[in-house]
């Protein structure tokens, strides 16, 4: 038996051992991946990268949590597996939100460039004609786009959006 209780305490010694390692090397990799996302200068793609690694990361201690706690009764278990789902939704939300920001800014810019041209042409022209055109377009994915960023709720009928831009092209 005092075998048995010292094979025990080197087990529980070993696994305790074992889990600090695991916890340190966890910590290490996540300051590097912090450390990687500091250098990314596209606010778009750092705002994208940090968070998918603040989901990430609670997802997997999460999943660790169902893996190592051994005490878990079923209704915590399954607690743990709709935080999960729920995180997993979050992230998908807000990867969306921040794309669409990302279109909403690239169209704005798209749109900027337009106007510059506009002022340069010649007035009464075709090139200025067709900026006009290129403009209104651009205005129209803009208004697009920010009501799709919108709640449900909140939406406009996309069709009254386009009819109010193909009105001011005639």
């Amino acid at each position: 038996a005092n075998y048995d209780k010292k094979t025990k305490d080197t087990t529980d010694d070993t696994e305790k051992k074992l889990e600090a390692i695991r916890k340190k090397n966890l910590d290490l990799q996540r300051k590097f991946e912090d450390a990687k996302l500091e250098l990314e200068t596209n606010e778009f793609e750092k705002r994208k990268q940090k968070a998918q690694l603040n989901y990430s990361r609670q997802i997997e201690d999460l999943k660790r949590q169902l893996q190592v706690e051994k005490d878990l009764t079923v209704e915590g278990k399954n607690s743990i597996n709709g935080i999960i789902a729920a995180l997993e939704q979050q992230q998908t939300a807000e990867l969306s939100k921040i794309e669409q920001e990302r279109q909403l800014e690239i169209l704005n810019q798209q749109k900027a460039g337009l106007q510059l041209r506009l002022e340069s042409a010649k007035k009464g022209s075709e090139q200025e004609y067709q900026l006009r055109l290129e403009l209104l377009e651009k205005e129209r994915q803009i208004e697009l786009a920010q009501n799709k960023a919108k709640p449900k709720d909140e939406r406009q009928d996309e069709s009254g959006i386009n009819a109010k831009f193909d009105t001011k092209k005639t």
